[in-house]
């Protein structure tokens, strides 16, 4: 369980930090068949498609004017974590200016 909020924390940490204000979050959570998907949608500065290649590696930040960059370890602990937990995440855009989708899917658990 913890593991699993440290991913979303992340998701939400990242989305703020790249929202604006005025800017909305969006949080949606649906159940497709046995997986659990998890959307995080914001408003945000948006990524470039070349950049959606390599957001989930180690070490890559953004070049955002004004942001407060981390270590750019957080995307990479998103995915880690979530292909330990038998799933995977997904990044969507429509380019810069056009805000972020993140998608996470895993397999959901009954309560046996």
């Amino acid at each position: 369980r913890m593991r699993m909020q440290q991913v979303f924390v992340n998701l939400l940490t990242n989305a703020m930090r790249y929202t604006p204000p005025p800017g909305r979050i969006w949080v949606s959570a649906t159940l497709e068949g046995s997986d659990a998907i998890v959307r995080v949608t914001d408003e945000g500065e948006g990524i470039s498609a070349e950049r959606l290649d390599t957001l989930f590696e180690m070490f890559t930040l953004p070049r955002l004017k004004g942001s407060k960059l981390g270590l750019g370890l957080g995307l990479a602990l998103v995915k880690q974590i979530t292909e330990l937990h038998g799933g995977s995440v997904q990044a969507r855009s429509e380019g810069l200016g056009a805000g972020s989708q993140f998608i996470v899917r895993f397999p959901a658990r009954g309560n046996s």
